[in-house]
Order: structure tokens, then sequence, then C-alpha cells
């Protein structure tokens, strides 16, 4: 199983930090446009995966599409994501990414660091796959799986599972 942060792209944002309402004030308004058209990057991806002929929802800003897709074949909407994220991307350009997405980015992206060293300071050899991903082995001992906190990392091992 590859493991990996998610890959978003990072918000470039040249916004000079300011102390006056005015910075903030213009970052505040600034974060709110990257939210909306966000919003509607995501709308457009599940308009056209409906077009598609899949019974998707609008999510939410952040993609959550918890509680959909009881009858959605995730085997082809996997294809038809890949066709329709092009299209979107022809027609939009690159989805931004909010203030939250990046934080939440950074956090995995550490999640990931941190897991892989204490794996690698346990003796494990992980495969490096590149841009984050690594795959580790199928049967890491259960002590390092409880020393390394990868419980979520591997189920089935370690802790109350």
């Amino acid at each position: 199983m590859a493991l990996a942060s998610a890959a978003l792209p990072l918000l470039v944002a040249g916004l000079a930090a300011c102390s006056t309402s005015a910075g903030t004030d213009a970052t505040s308004a600034s974060e709110e446009s990257t939210e909306k058209q966000a919003r509607d990057w995501d709308a457009a991806l599940s308009s056209c995966l409906r077009d598609a002929g899949f019974d998707l929802d609008d999510p939410d800003l952040f993609g959550d599409e918890e509680g959909q897709g009881a009858t959605v074949d995730w085997d082809a909407v996997g294809p038809a994501t890949d066709a329709c994220l092009a299209e979107v991307t022809d027609e939009r350009g690159d989805r931004p990414v909010t203030e939250a997405e990046a934080d939440a980015q950074a956090d995995a992206d550490a999640e990931v660091d941190r897991v892989r060293s204490c794996l690698e300071d346990h003796g494990v050899e992980v495969e490096d796959e590149g841009e984050g991903f690594f795959t580790p082995p199928e049967d890491v001992p259960q002590d390092v799986v409880t020393d390394c906190d990868a419980q979520d990392w591997f189920p089935g091992q370690g802790g109350d599972q």
C-alpha cells in the first residue's frame, strides 16, 4: 500500500504581512475570493461527473462527499474523474488552494515525514516512490507500529484494533 500525503498544489500568495486593518481586510477578502473560486471549481468538477452519468452532489469546499456514493460505481468513476479533471483544468486553470487546505497539506506532509522517519529509525526499509509516496513492507513488527504511533497507517496492527 503506497502511503502519501494528498498531492495538493501549494497556494502561492504574495501577500505582505501587515499589521494594519487594511492589510487584514485585504488578506481576508483574498482568502474569501480563493474559497469562492475553489467552490466554483469543485462545482464544475461535480457537474462534469454528473454529465458523465454519476449521481454525485456538489462537494463542500474541501471536497467532502461523505454520505454520497452508495450507488456510485467507484471503479468507473476514476477514469471519468481523470477526464473531468483535465476538462475543468483546461477551462478554469488549476484549482485554487485555500489557506485551510494548504495548512492541512502541510500537516499531512509532516505526518508522512514523521512516520517515515520513525520507521527508518526502527530499521524498517521503506520503498521511496517519489513525490512524498512511500511503501513500507506489510510485515512491520507490532512494537514498531506502536512505537511510531502508526496504527492508522497499518490497520489491524497495534493499539486496540
